[in-house]
């Protein structure tokens, strides 16, 4: 059966004053003061023998746990450096991508107002010489029509003429 360490100090503990009890009982209190020295030089060999034990366990932690330890935190101090410094990288492309991506939107913007402007002058343009176009076409069926009319005048006056020359023949007759 396993026994914690604290478990087991009390234990001991208990034993031994129920030992000093049975002294005490059985040869008196003089060996009880007695068996309290002894137990007391104990305490100062035993607090000694302690100091000896941790300073050898200091020793060997120092020696051969703290390296590793302090290697692993070390590490692990770089990867969280590395980390942070990858991420204020990221951060730092990612807003020269934006301001590149702005850069990008803009050009497209400008470009595409340009090409707009340049379709409605186009459109201007054409509208513009179909109107020159109309206005010419217009002109030149309105000298047509002003030329036909003049010549139907002219054709009437002189079928008229001739009207008039046979009337005044006939009437001459």
């Amino acid at each position: 059966m396993l026994v914690s360490p604290c478990c087991l100090h009390s234990q001991i503990r208990s034993s031994l004053s129920n030992s000093l009890l049975v002294v005490a009982s059985r040869f008196g209190m003089s060996a009880y003061r007695t068996l309290l020295r002894k137990k007391s030089m104990n305490l100062n060999a035993t607090l000694i023998a302690q100091f000896v034990v941790f300073f050898i366990l200091a020793g060997f932690t120092m020696k051969f746990v703290w390296p590793p330890l302090t290697k692993a935190l070390d590490e692990r101090a770089q990867k969280i450096a590395d980390g942070l410094a990858a991420a204020e990288r990221g951060k730092a492309e990612m807003a020269a991508a934006e301001k590149r991506v702005q850069a990008q939107l803009a050009s497209a913007n400008d470009a595409g107002q340009k090409r707009i402007s340049d379709a409605e002058k186009r459109a201007q343009g054409i509208i513009d010489e179909a109107k020159n176009t109309a206005s010419a076409e217009a002109a030149r069926i309105l000298a047509a029509a002003k030329a036909e009319a003049d010549q139907q005048v002219t054709q009437a006056r002189e079928a008229l003429r001739d009207q008039v020359a046979t009337l005044a023949v006939k009437g001459a007759e």
